[in-house]
């Protein structure tokens, strides 16, 4: 949508005459209108070339649709916005002006440059960020994560859909932000059919040894340089790992350096064994997997000692949502704030013992309560 025409001074001095335009997505429901709200907003505007208001006609209003093909632009001006916000405009060869963003004229300058007087010697396409349509750098970072996506939602469009009837407890399904989901199984929550999932590790970050430290005779190894030794060693032999190993490592082994860390918290304060996600509704799967875990699911399900939490799809926990006779520190309001910098060390760990055997109590109520079918 481009407003009537107008003209501006570029940056060399030179007086054009172009159309400030605002691109759009066509298959947007609100952008349309959007579009001509601020085309109509601008019929009246200061001139400073001719140094007074002027009216113009809203006929003059001009719309667009064109293939989104790669085309050439030229910085003529730096637009100040409110609150700090900065937009640098460029001009097409049809005497359009878009906006710029910042983030896409440090990748011209990185990738391309930019030649006296402001000509771009690389290529734009537009692309869409959130509810904008951006001028995006061919070749550039933002392009290609977003041909990426574009591909990746095209496979997904091309996949047969999961559907409810297709869940197998055990089997492993991919979400499309790439998540792994075992599936536990489906499960009555205060007789209400839900479906239950948790999600599956991924391979740990692998730490770069330097040479200095590899040559440093630790006569006691540092608990950091160990777990970074065995994350190493972990992601190494990942693939012939078994799932129950993987999420042993996840959410036990590998925390056990913050435990020689602060050895004054206890045995397993830092263990985190992954929350069970109990939903009414499925998130949309990419793909099923080839691999199985049914022995892992059978292990999660059965939560002997309560480790595993209970939260629905939003996180929250449900074992406390549903408990009525909850009660305690996490309830005090105003007694944490005026108590808790008054308390000793021993108090401190004494009160947070207590609150996990509340919690603790909580899931093994909720986890009793739960009918699996």
């Amino acid at each position: 949508m481009s407003k009537p025409q107008t003209k501006v001074t570029d940056f060399c001095g030179n007086e054009l005459t172009v159309r400030p335009t605002f691109p759009y997505n066509p298959d947007s429901k609100t952008s349309p209108g959007t579009a001509r709200r601020w085309a109509e907003a601008g019929l009246r505007r200061y001139d400073r070339i001719a140094g007074c208001v002027v009216t113009q006609d809203p006929t003059e209003i001009m719309f667009v649709e064109r293939d989104n093909e790669p085309f050439n632009v030229k910085i003529i001006d730096l637009d100040v916005r409110s609150e700090g916000g900065r937009a640098y405009k460029v001009v097409d060869h049809e005497d359009r002006t878009f906006d710029l963003r910042e983030d896409q004229l440090i990748e011209v300058m990185t990738l391309r440059g930019i030649n006296a007087g402001g000509d771009v010697p690389g290529q734009f396409v537009w692309g869409v960020v959130g509810s904008q349509v951006r001028l995006t750098l061919v070749g550039g970072e933002l392009h290609t994560e977003m041909i990426k996506h574009a591909e990746e939602q095209k496979i997904s469009a091309s996949s047969p859909q999961i559907t409810k009837r297709d869940l197998t407890q055990g089997h492993i399904y991919k979400r499309r932000d790439e998540a792994l989901m075992l599936f536990l199984g489906r499960v009555r929550v205060s007789g209400k059919l839900m479906y239950a999932f948790c999600e599956l590790p991924r391979p740990p970050h692998v730490w770069r040894e330097s040479a200095e430290r590899a040559q440093d005779p630790y006569e006691v190894e540092p608990p950091r340089v160990k777990h970074e030794r065995l994350e190493r060693e972990v992601a190494a032999k990942w693939a012939d790992m078994s799932w129950i190993e993987r999420c042993q490592w996840e959410w036990y082994d590998s925390h056990e350096y913050q435990h020689a860390l602060y050895p004054e918290v206890g045995p397993g304060y830092y263990y985190h064994p992954g929350p069970l996600v109990i939903m009414s509704s499925l998130p949309k799967f990419a793909a099923e997997l080839d691999d199985t875990a049914f022995e892992l699911a059978q292990q999660v399900v059965t939560n002997v000692d309560a480790a595993h939490c209970y939260i629905n799809g939003n996180g929250d926990d449900l074992a406390e949502s549903v408990d009525e006779t909850s009660s305690g520190i996490s309830n005090a309001g105003n007694w944490y704030d005026q108590q808790w910098p008054r308390r000793s060390d021993e108090q401190r760990r004494d009160d947070e013992r207590k609150e996990k055997d509340r919690c603790q109590a909580q899931r093994v109520r909720f986890r009793d309560s739960l009918v699996w079918t």
